[in-house]
């Protein structure tokens, strides 16, 4: 009787750990004229996945990051200066906000910019587009915007 109560003890406990887990996908850097690498990786991960981005790196975002599911991203653990997020201008010499968030976010050790890469200016460039979601910003640097870095757009939404 006490080996079938400790198999399914071990067992509870092996299916509540892999339920809770979460895949860490570390994102290299943009390289050249190949921009957008966290753009590709998110389109690629949805779901319950950490984006990691690496320290001492530049990661242009291709168009705004817009979700409906839970997004966390962190900068990698150690030394050296933060990844630094910064909108990309396209072919018109048009950016986007960095984000338009529809689910719970974590950021982590980022630096956001809001001055695109040819130093045009964005405003909200994180913008909260559901009702009753959770944004934490921990760490971060959020440097420059026209107007103010996030914006709730939707109606009853109060910031805590």
């Amino acid at each position: 009787m006490k080996i079938k109560i400790l198999l399914s003890l071990i067992v509870v406990l092996a299916i509540s750990i892999s339920a809770y887990s979460q895949t860490v996908v570390v994102v290299e850097p943009d390289k050249g004229a190949d921009i957008g690498a966290l753009n590709k990786a998110i389109a690629l991960n949805k779901g319950a996945v950490i984006y990691e981005l690496k320290r001492d790196a530049i990661y242009y975002i291709n168009g705004v990051i817009a979700t409906t599911w839970p997004l966390h991203i962190r900068a990698q653990a150690g030394t050296g200066k933060r990844p630094i997020l910064v909108p990309a201008v396209d072919a018109n010499g048009v950016s986007t906000r960095l984000f338009s968030l529809g689910g719970n976010t974590r950021l982590e050790g980022l630096f956001l910019s809001g001055r695109d890469d040819m130093n045009n200016l964005q405003k909200n460039i994180i913008r909260a587009e559901a009702k009753d979601i959770r944004i934490n910003i921990t760490d971060c640097v959020i440097d420059y915007d026209a107007q103010c870095p996030i914006r709730l757009q939707v109606s009853g939404g109060m910031g805590r």
